[in-house]
């Protein structure tokens, strides 16, 4: 059984009818236009219907305080071309607002060549790549770990880390230019950058230092200056300190460095808790001295690493190991990608670098001690796109879409969503619906519709 399970019809709830094309603006549920936006009424044999031509048709039925959930069930010509969305709206503010669910998404039926995972009222879950099947309420509250997830749907998905909270401090050093790092702390934040400045490049050399909240509104920002040599002869500048101080909740945080390529930071130490880095670039020998590099990250589901370097001082091989794992790359050339494939595993992989010198891609995150790694998002959660080649690009395993519950009578669709009443706005004992159809206002299309049925349920 469904977590939630839809209002099914012919149930004892209150049904209203409205008869699109002939009484359909009279009686307790009415058609309310405007009519301009729609055809006159249209009589086929015992079949009455109107075209919706335009975007934004509303209409309206009469609702009692004691009911809890409503359904909106629509009998239309799927005319919807691919990429739009044909929608139904519940009114839930005084003013022109709207819960909008998708009655109908021409992308979803090709979504049924996938194995359904679970669904309730609300929604539905594909998985592409695995045949299990679970219930809602255990797939949102415990998703795959490492696992990408692609909705279109307003739901909460548990995101929280996977890490285990580090009481002293972790550190980062040896890294050319722009990145962005998460750290996983709490109270009293220490944030110490060491920079220096390659002065490679005419101009300043400026290092911006931004902290983010979880939910990445900007909380504090600090800049470490130019060392006050704006030339490009190649004379590294002095050392200088920048600390970026907070008191904080226990969370995860995003930190961006922004400053070019000119730009060496020496040494980032974090007073306390963990810190991770996306696509390093590891400086080491030619700007510094042969340092060598040893980085830990996570490939829950797997995971393709790149590593390039420019320079021929960068040329090496590069070992990695987990557990009875063990791999070596070669990075034999410059200027060009050399990968690696790892093989999904809960454990740490450990990169051992000789060098630096190198720039690394990769999906996941890399810290520079065992102790300090971490996830910052168990998943990776994108918005739906309504492609299958982009479902492949962004090696998704789950897809959550509303759940729209359709049939077919011969050439016509019928097509359901449902809302719960407690986010409707309720004036005068009256429920208040938009349909809504984009592509009508830029294309030559119309959306025949033969019917509206509003079920109300206790």
């Amino acid at each position: 059984m469904p977590d939630n399970p839809p209002i099914p019809t012919g149930s004892d709830s209150t049904v209203y009818t409205i008869d699109v094309g002939a009484q359909d603006s009279k009686g307790d549920a009415v058609l309310q236009g405007p009519f301009d936006r729609t055809s006159y009424p249209i009589s086929k044999g015992n079949v009455t219907y109107r075209f919706i031509e335009k975007d934004l048709v509303y209409f309206n039925s009469p609702v009692k305080q004691n009911f809890s959930r409503v359904k909106v069930e629509m009998k239309f010509i799927d005319t919807i071309p691919q990429g739009y969305e044909f929608k139904v709206g519940m009114k839930n503010k005084k003013e022109w607002s709207y819960v909008w669910n998708t009655l109908y998404n021409p992308f979803y039926a090709s979504l049924g060549t996938f194995n359904l995972t679970g669904e309730d009222s609300r929604i539905r879950v594909y998985s592409l790549n695995a045949n299990i099947t679970t219930p809602i309420s255990s797939f949102l509250s415990s998703p795959s770990e490492g696992s990408t997830i692609a909705t279109d749907a307003p739901v909460e998905i548990y995101n929280d880390p996977a890490a285990t909270y580090k009481e002293s401090g972790s550190s980062i050093g040896e890294l050319r230019g722009v990145h962005t790092f998460y750290i996983y702390t709490k109270g009293n934040l220490s944030l110490s950058v060491k920079k220096q400045d390659l002065n490679w490049y005419n101009g300043p050399d400026v290092l911006d230092i931004n902290l983010y909240s979880p939910a990445n509104e900007l909380i504090k920002n600090i800049t470490i200056s130019d060392d006050g040599n704006l030339g490009k002869d190649n004379i590294k500048g002095h050392l200088q300190n920048g600390t970026l101080g907070s008191v904080v909740k226990e969370g995860i945080y995003k930190v961006t460095m922004r400053g070019g390529s000119d730009i060496l930071i020496r040494k980032i130490e974090l007073n306390n808790g963990n810190i991770v880095v996306q696509n390093p670039f590891l400086a080491g020998v030619q700007y510094t001295y042969s340092t060598r590099f040893n980085l830990y990250t996570r490939a829950a589901t797997g995971d393709r690493l790149g590593f390039m370097t420019y320079h021929n001082e960068g040329l090496q091989t590069i070992r990695i190991t987990n557990g009875n794992y063990t791999r070596s790359l070669n990075i034999s050339t410059v200027n060009s990608w050399h990968y690696i494939d790892l093989p999904s595993s809960n454990e740490l992989y450990k990169i051992e670098i000789p060098k630096g010198n190198i720039l690394i891609d990769s999906d996941s995150y890399f810290s520079f001690s065992k102790d300090s790694y971490f996830t910052p998002q168990a998943i990776k959660i994108l918005p739906l796109q309504d492609s299958i080649d982009w479902l492949k690009i962004n090696k998704v395993d789950y897809i959550i879409i509303p759940n729209s519950q359709e049939s077919k009578d011969g050439n016509w669709t019928i097509a359901s969503v449902e809302y719960d009443l407690s986010d409707a706005y309720i004036n005068n004992n009256t429920l208040n619906f938009a349909i809504s159809a984009p592509h009508l206002n830029k294309y030559n299309y119309s959306v025949p519709v033969d019917w509206i049925r509003i079920y109300l349920e206790e």
